[in-house]
């Protein structure tokens, strides 16, 4: 982030503060508590929704507050997101496939024989 836009997010955050009543200093948008002047802070998504998500609302939140939630909820979440739509998608298969699987040509009944899944023929 530039200088200059961290300055105009600085005084959004600011007016928004002040417009609430809350003070002269940003309110974290990640714990509740004014960011201090001379504190580290970074430029955070709202919380409910982050930038991958296809989120557009920032705020001001103390460096460690983003980071944490960065790290613990973000992250993971994205991650699974990303397994849900390979797994959709058809795009995931497994390294190490069970023997007999969805995706066997082979396929073990019940009574424990194996047949053929195509043609129904006992392998041996």
């Amino acid at each position: 982030m530039s200088t200059t836009s961290r300055q105009k997010a600085w005084d959004r955050e600011v007016a928004r503060s002040k417009e609430l009543g809350l003070g002269e200093l940003p309110i974290c948008n990640l714990c509740g508590c004014p960011v201090g002047i001379g504190q580290a802070w970074d430029e955070s998504h709202d919380p409910l929704k982050a930038r991958a998500q296809g989120g557009t609302d920032t705020g001001v939140a103390h460096r460690k507050c983003n980071r944490d939630h960065g790290a613990q909820i973000v992250t993971p979440q994205i991650a699974k997101e990303k397994r849900i739509r390979a797994r959709h998608t058809g795009a995931y298969r497994s390294l190490k496939p069970l023997p007999c699987g969805r995706h066997s040509q082979f396929k073990k009944r019940m009574d424990g024989t194996v047949v053929d899944r195509f043609t129904g023929e006992p392998i041996r």
